[in-house]
């Protein structure tokens, strides 16, 4: 082996070179050089000097050192290797230890106690000998010899028996060639038997042993396809002591699971026929139950028939796999054909699943209840029960529901007497539940189509008013309601997170789709002579309307909480057992090992959130704010369009008086509020006198939070009781005025085409005496102030306001001042 250091080759399987001398050191090898190390822990200077020539040139040396520190590294790296191999080895090994030493415990205290049991009995065997060693010693000698006496007839017998069965087998093909051809297929088949026991004798020499299970093998072929015809003929003419024959045939052959197949296959012929002939893939929801219907016959049928033809206690493992057998030959599959229905139904197909699944789960139960009558009208296995069951005669059931409420009676009275048979009884069920799996994975998709396409349903030829809205929310909620028992029905409750996110985008899209009745308004009518002050028939027609929509979300929200009520209810319950009397266990047990009991339903079941439903949450306080919002558009409209001329005013442009000719200057008084302004503040001050009728709606009360520019913090805790009249009032004119002023300050004061200094100071004088009539009604407005505080500035004031508050909250309010006032330029 070689490597490169400092770019020259190195061999590292040789030992470092030697010093040109008369004797050359020996080779040192990695192995010796660990060896050194170990011996010479402490003294390494001392070792190291040890493997150098004692005498060599520099350059020898330092060749030597190279060599030597390149194998020491090796050797440290292979060192480290082992190191973090045997750190691995322990780490692995050290847990296992612990299991193996309790193991080694347990194993000696059950060694310990054994040993003691066998010492004691031997002890008490040996005083028994001792004991009557003296009277009965002749007579345990006579005893024993009698015994083995027996004991080597009894062999010898067997051994005789078996070199006669040895020698039968030269006549053994045309013994069962001769039975076949007469029919004679109990004998061929007893024949066979025997010979299946004698090979025994052949297990010494395999040459033979191979020769004639060969043989025995090709004759067994013969004799079964032979019996095929036979047997297929009697199990179409339901002949069932001939197929008991036959069954005693194949058994002795060891075929039993051959013979089963042909039963199968020929047994259920008929309902795979009635399944084949159904085409219409849309209306298979109505299909099911007559299908299920001839199923439940056909294994009332097969009830008498198994009977009669298998050994008795094994009827129910029988009828199990005829089940699973017929449920795995449908084609196409029953998964097939039920995603063809979902696919043809659309969002209409969810009902129709469950009706299938309904269906589905009472034949479930139907069959559960067949299998128990099975087990409850077996024979005790006994050494004089015959080997097969009596036939007798049934009333059989005229439908599925029929079987079903027969089992849920047995189930009621009975409850222990479900048994298990050698075959899993529960594997048909699972095969047949599986099918509805995947789409009970989808529950929520198709939930959530379906209610939408209901919503759009509704939705239709719905009328656009505020009572419309009410009579619609009823619907919306009996449907959302509705939603619950599909979702217990189709996944039993394991669909709760899906059935949860499709009520939210319901609910969410019923409201949001709702907003449409607040455009739906009467139009307002302006009175021109008092820029709109007094409101007229039309104003009030339109308040009352905006008041009623706001009643409506009221009630919409009391609805809402009380269906979280009613869902958080249902959540307490959704993974409650259900009562077997309705619903197969295997179903809820295939539902539990799916992707549907996840993490997500258990901490929704054990800690579910305070809002449920946040998507229709949401849209209903969109909804509210957005009548507020109108609402507050109404009332304030007058006011709007009062202030939509405020910007066309000739005062902001007017120029400062000349000064006279005869050098007399005229005195200025202090400004008057021009009448926009002063109407704009009475009106706001009538706000007062306009609300104190309403202040004890509930309409106005509910919601305050989402009133326009109402802070969360400026509002109480919120309570179940209705808040009171004052707080209302006070609410309510409060986002008015802040509304009203959010318009005049960020619409109206920006669209001035400019500002003189007498256009300046009239703005000063408006905006100061408006801000007097807000703070009356305990109302501020930064902006406001700003606009007053820049109106009033000079140039230089304007110029360190904006250096001061530059990138600041008011810093656009400041740079329009400037633009207005020709300061920017």
């Amino acid at each position: 082996m070689t490597t490169a250091i400092n770019g020259t080759a190195v061999d590292l399987t040789s030992s470092p070179p030697l010093a040109a001398t008369d004797s050359p050191e020996p080779v040192i090898s990695l192995h010796t050089l660990a060896s050194g190390l170990d011996a010479n822990p402490l003294d390494i200077p001392s070792f190291l000097t040890s493997l150098l020539p004692p005498s060599a040139s520099l350059s020898d040396l330092d060749t030597s050192l190279n060599d030597l520190l390149t194998r020491l590294t090796l050797l440290s790296q292979d060192t480290s290797s082992a190191l973090e191999q045997s750190i691995s080895d322990i780490s692995r090994t050290v847990p296992r230890l612990n299991y193996d030493l309790q193991f080694m415990r347990e194993s000696a205290a059950t060694l310990q106690s054994s040993l003691d049991s066998v010492q004691g009995r031997v002890k008490r065997v040996e005083e028994a000998k001792r004991e009557g060693e003296g009277s009965n010693a002749a007579s345990t000698k006579s005893l024993d010899k009698l015994a083995h006496l027996d004991k080597l007839k009894t062999r010898m017998e067997s051994a005789r028996d078996i070199l006669r069965e040895a020698e039968s087998w030269s006549t053994l093909e045309s013994e069962i060639t001769s039975s076949i051809s007469s029919s004679e297929w109990e004998k061929a088949g007893a024949r066979l038997a025997e010979a299946e026991r004698s090979m025994v004798v052949f297990q010494s020499t395999p040459g033979e042993y191979e020769s004639r299970k060969a043989l025995l093998v090709s004759l067994q072929n013969g004799l079964e396809a032979a019996l095929a015809t036979a047997l297929e003929q009697a199990l179409e003419a339901a002949d069932a002591d001939k197929c008991a024959r036959f069954y005693g045939v194949f058994e002795s052959m060891g075929r039993e699971a051959e013979f089963r197949n042909y039963y199968y296959t020929q047994r259920r012929k008929g309902v795979l026929d009635e399944w084949a002939a159904f085409e219409g893939g849309d209306g298979l929801a109505g299909f099911l139950p007559h299908f299920y219907t001839v199923l439940g016959h056909t294994l009332e049928k097969e009830v008498e028939q198994i009977g009669r033809i298998y050994p008795a206690g094994s009827g129910q493992g029988v009828l199990a796999a005829f089940i699973q057998r017929t449920l795995e030959g449908l084609s196409p599959s029953l998964q097939t054909r039920l995603g063809s229905m979902a696919d043809a139904q659309g969002p209409t197909a969810l009902p129709e699943l469950i009706k299938a699944y309904k269906a589905t789960e009472e034949v479930s139960l139907a069959i559960h209840a067949i299998l128990d009558r099975m087990a409850t009208e077996a024979p005790p296995l006994s050494p004089n029960t015959p080997t097969r069951a009596t036939p007798r005669k049934r009333d059989f059931p005229r439908s599925v529901s029929d079987i079903a409420s027969q089992r849920a009676s047995q189930l009621l009275s009975s409850p222990e007497k479900r048994s298990n048979s050698s075959i899993n009884p529960d594997q048909w069920e699972s095969t047949l539940f599986e099918s509805f799996l995947d789409l009970q994975s989808a529950y929520s998709t198709l939930e959530r189509r379906y209610l939408l396409h209901l919503l759009r349903s509704h939705s239709s030829s719905a009328k656009r008013d505020a009572n419309a809205l009410s009579d619609r929310s009823v619907s919306m909620f009996s449907m959302a309601g509705d939603a619950i028992s599909r979702c217990m029905a189709f996944t039993h409750g394991y669909g709760a997170p899906g059935l949860l996110i499709a009520l939210g985008d319901f609910l969410a899209s019923f409201l949001e789709g709702s907003h449409s009745v607040l455009d739906v308004q009467p139009v307002v009518v302006q009175d021109e002579l008092d820029f709109g002050m007094d409101y007229s028939t039309e104003d009030w027609t339109a308040f009352q309307s905006g008041l009623h929509v706001l009643k409506v979300c009221r009630d919409i929200s009391g609805r809402l909480s009380s269906f979280e009520e009613k869902l958080r209810t249902s959540l307490d319950h959704a993974l409650d057992p259900p009562p077997p009397t309705s619903t197969p266990t295997g179903a809820v047990e295939l539902l539990r090992q799916s992707t549907l009991n996840s993490s997500d339903l258990h901490t929704l079941i054990s800690s579910p959130p305070r809002v449920l439903l946040p998507p229709a949450t949401k849209a209903l306080s969109d909804l509210t704010a957005a009548a507020q919002i109108s609402l507050s558009s109404i009332i304030l409209s007058p006011l709007r369009s009062a202030l939509s001329t405020y910007p066309s005013l000739p005062v902001w442009s007017s120029q400062p008086r000349t000064a006279r000719r005869d050098g007399l200057s005229i005195p200025t008084f202090s400004l008057s509020p021009t009448d926009t302004i002063a109407r704009v503040s009475e009106g706001l001050l009538n706000l007062l006198r306009v609300f104190e009728v309403y202040a004890k709606d509930p309409a106005l009360g509910h919601s305050l939070a989402t009133l326009p520019f109402i802070p969360a913090s400026a509002l109480p805790p919120a309570s179940s009781t209705p808040a009171a009249p004052e707080l209302v009032l006070s609410t309510w004119i409060a986002s008015l005025a802040l509304t009203l002023l959010a318009h005049l300050t960020r619409t109206t004061l920006p669209s001035l085409p400019r500002l003189t200094t007498p256009g300046a100071n009239q703005l000063a004088a408006d905006l100061g005496y408006l801000g007097n009539a807000v703070r009356a009604l305990d109302v501020e407005w930064a902006d406001l102030e700003r606009w007053r505080e820049g109106a009033e500035m000079d140039e230089s004031g304007w110029k360190a306001k904006m250096t001061a508050e530059s990138g600041g909250e008011g810093a656009e309010v400041w740079v329009r001042i400037g633009d207005l006032r020709g300061w920017t330029a």
